[in-house]
């Protein structure tokens, strides 16, 4: 690929910084006979996302546009987030009285906390789990430099995509340009904390001498104090020119890139493996797992070396791959390493630490593991042998419905009734486990072809 049309694809594909143009309308009321007229800027997430530097988002990562299931407005929302992590929305401006208003929308669990300040004073705090609300606070007066800050702090390891906060329906009384000299007072705070250094009259000069003038500066959203606002080595200029985001470091941008291309690279990787090509595509599939830890190319690498398939069979080679992509949490590959490390016997200690790689798959709530984990129970492999807890995993397995290895646990718990292994002895209980073993699909046949498909593994080369 040509750099420039990587450039263009990165710059298509990243966005740094959330950003919102805005309308302003006027509206009059009257005050003991006299009419009185206030300017309202209303900021319309719908339009293109033309206002610049409006938002700064602080060192944190930034807000989002987004669109809500079943509304058709774009608002702006926390990205996701991790435990400890805070997402800052900021805006500064010179007062001109009257209000701030927005809607507000917080979904997630109680623990994370939504903050809402005025010149660093507390509005508001929510720590709810599905709430939504049209708030209003009054502004400082007229004159005075104000600043607006909306912050979400995520408190609990625990949570999915729903534990976000979405903005919508803001309006801010006045204009963000309070001095009128085209440059927004948010912009001029952030980069020269006065609205004295830049106004129309200076607006084509270039104070960092990178080849952008001040309006250029303004117009995409970078620092007109340094030529190199992302740090990253290109001047801002030479980064617009070429496509790419001047406010995201160039090595973030590929490696971000990478990360969305990684997959497409892979399955080019398993084609070129069907139709032969096994050359070029382990190269592939080596760069994928070395240079960018991709697991899903150390899994096919380690199965590839197990089977022996389009390489020699090389067994430990094979579970050094599979450990890899194990260790990126890749759960199927926790468990074909657990197969792996208990039939290949490698080591003295192999069948104690494969059952550590179960217990990893089992923690994500990985279904199969559960059955894995009852059968090590049960037959004492890599663990205690101990048939209470091989009962307590089969029923697991048994609550979790649609799983290939249900009529396999029923199976068992029918056997461990029958025997009083780990429960009394039940014969009636053993029964019906057998009848539902049976109705929900359980053979000895089918058992068997049900286990791994990860082979006895032969002695490892040299």
């Amino acid at each position: 690929m040509k750099k420039t049309t990587l450039a263009l694809c990165i710059g298509s594909l990243l966005s740094t910084q959330a950003f919102a143009m805005q309308d302003t309308w006027s509206s009059s009321s009257s005050s003991d006979g006299e009419e009185v007229f206030t300017t309202t800027t209303v900021f319309n997430f719908n339009k293109p996302l033309q206002m610049p530097d409006i938002w700064q988002s602080e060192t944190t990562p930034a807000w989002k546009v987004v669109t809500m299931k079943g509304r058709s407005n774009r608002m702006l929302a926390t990205p996701l987030l991790e435990e400890g992590q805070s997402s800052i929305l900021s805006t500064e401006f010179i007062s001109q009285g009257g209000y701030v208003s927005f809607d507000i929308f917080v979904r997630g669990q109680v623990g994370n906390v939504f903050a809402f300040y005025i010149n660093e004073q507390s509005m508001i705090e929510y720590d709810e789990t599905t709430r939504q609300y049209q708030l209003r606070f009054p502004l400082p007066a007229a004159g005075e430099r104000v600043k607006l800050k909306w912050v979400y702090e995520k408190k609990l390891a625990t949570g999915s995509i729903k534990d976000r906060v979405r903005l919508d329906n803001l309006k801010i009384s006045g204009q963000m340009d309070s001095d009128l000299d085209g440059f927004n007072d948010a912009w001029e705070f952030k980069y020269f904390n006065s609205l004295d250094q830049v106004n129309a009259g200076n607006a084509g000069r270039d104070f960092d001498d990178d080849g952008f003038s001040n309006q250029q500066e303004y117009d995409h959203h970078t620092d007109p104090n340094q030529a190199d606002t992302d740090g990253d080595g290109w001047e801002d200029s030479k980064e617009i020119s070429m496509g790419m985001p001047p406010l995201l470091s160039n090595q973030t941008a590929i490696a971000q890139y990478q990360i969305k291309e990684a997959p497409l690279s892979f399955e080019l990787a398993q084609s070129l493996l069907e139709q032969g090509a096994e050359e070029p595509a382990s190269a592939m599939l080596e760069a994928l797992a070395n240079d960018r830890s991709f697991a899903p190319a150390m899994r096919k690498l380690g199965l590839m070396h197990l089977y022996g398939l389009q390489v020699p069979i090389d067994v430990a080679t094979g579970i050094d791959w599979l450990q890899q992509a194990a260790e990126q949490n890749h759960l199927v590959a926790q468990l074909e390493l657990y197969h792996a490390l208990l039939k290949a016997q490698l080591t003295e200690t192999a069948a104690a630490d494969a059952f550590t790689w179960l217990e990893k798959a089992a923690a994500a709530k990985h279904i199969d593991a559960y059955y894995w984990i009852a059968e090590a129970y049960h037959l004492g492999q890599g663990v205690a042998q101990d048939d209470t807890e091989a009962h307590l995993w089969y029923q697991k397995v048994v609550a979790a419905d649609f799983n290939m290895y249900r009529p396999q646990a029923l199976q068992r718990l029918g056997e461990l009734y029958q025997n009083g292994q780990g429960v009394d002895t039940n014969l009636e209980k053993a029964n019906a486990y057998f009848i539902a073993a049976f109705q929900a699909g359980y053979r000895k046949s089918l058992a068997k072809s049900a286990a791994p498909s990860v082979p006895n593994a032969p002695a490892a080369t040299e």
